[in-house]
């Protein structure tokens, strides 16, 4: 059985444009014209993309992540429960560690994407969902604005508590 990876460490470098992420998947920034499936095109940069492939077995080699890398950033870390991980400003991936019945983003992602007209605020699309060694990996297109984790601490109780009651009704 291979040894577990801390959630901060779920992301490692394999090369200036290339990242493992957890032990299965590769993803890739591409600069210049690509034919092939992207899983986001980038909107600030013309003629980039990343990709998202199966890692081989065994994986790649891979050091952790570079403190002063201008394209990729972890900016939060929730020591071993979640951390996310910033690419270009373009996507970002959220690794969690899995808890047996609770709800999955994905899940909440959806219904809140159901319910647009009655939000006010944008809903972002889920790139690329995956469970894999007891944690989910969500990659997510950045949504413009102001975060929630942001905003919480300038916000009231009451409206803490209605944003917490919109988010959880179902």
């Amino acid at each position: 059985m291979a040894t577990p990876i801390h959630v901060r460490d779920s992301v490692r470098q394999i090369d200036s444009t290339s990242w493992l992420i957890g032990r299965s998947h590769i993803l890739r920034h591409i600069q210049g014209p690509y034919d092939g499936d992207c899983l986001w095109k980038n909107t600030t940069t013309a003629n980039s993309c990343y990709t998202l492939s199966p890692a081989p077995s065994p994986p790649p080699c891979t050091t952790p992540l570079l403190p002063d890398d201008p394209h990729v950033r972890q900016i939060h870390d929730a020591g071993n429960a979640s951390a996310v991980f910033s690419f270009g400003n373009e996507i970002i991936i959220k690794v969690r560690i899995a808890c047996d019945g609770t709800r999955r983003e994905p899940e909440t992602l959806a219904f809140l994407a159901r319910h647009r007209q009655r939000l006010s605020f944008d809903i972002p699309t889920v790139l690329f969902y995956a469970e894999e060694d007891g944690k989910t990996f969500l990659c997510e297109p950045h949504v413009r604005g102001r975060r929630l984790n942001e905003a919480w601490w300038d916000m009231g109780e009451e409206r803490r508590e209605n944003v917490v009651a919109r988010v959880a009704a179902r």
